[in-house]
């Protein structure tokens, strides 16, 4: 339930799949599979101050990711604060870059 999270700050680990431009930074594409292999999806924005010119984010890899859940909703309204790779991938995971 996406829209008890409105207005709060989150923290998960999640798995990027894809990364694309935006007008202010960036848009980033995670995924997450629960234990009883549900898949969720959450897009959430970036400034490029946050992630730089060319980040360094690979499909399928496993990033801590920190963001503002501003409306309580996964496809949009999610402003990120921050991102670290846990150095874990997914089964599937190719390796190659995420930016778009």
């Amino acid at each position: 339930k996406p829209g008890d999270y409105a207005g709060r700050e989150l923290e998960m680990e999640l798995q990027i799949i894809n990364a694309k431009r935006s007008a202010s930074g960036w848009r980033l594409n995670f995924v997450y599979t629960s234990p009883d292999k549900r898949v969720d999806y959450l897009y959430a924005e970036a400034g490029a101050d946050l992630l730089g010119e060319k980040p360094d984010l690979r499909i399928g890899y496993v990033y801590t990711v920190r963001f503002l859940c501003e409306k309580g909703e996964t496809g949009s309204g999610n402003v990120l604060s921050a991102v670290s790779p846990t150095g874990e991938k997914a089964d599937w995971a190719t390796g190659l870059s995420a930016l778009e």
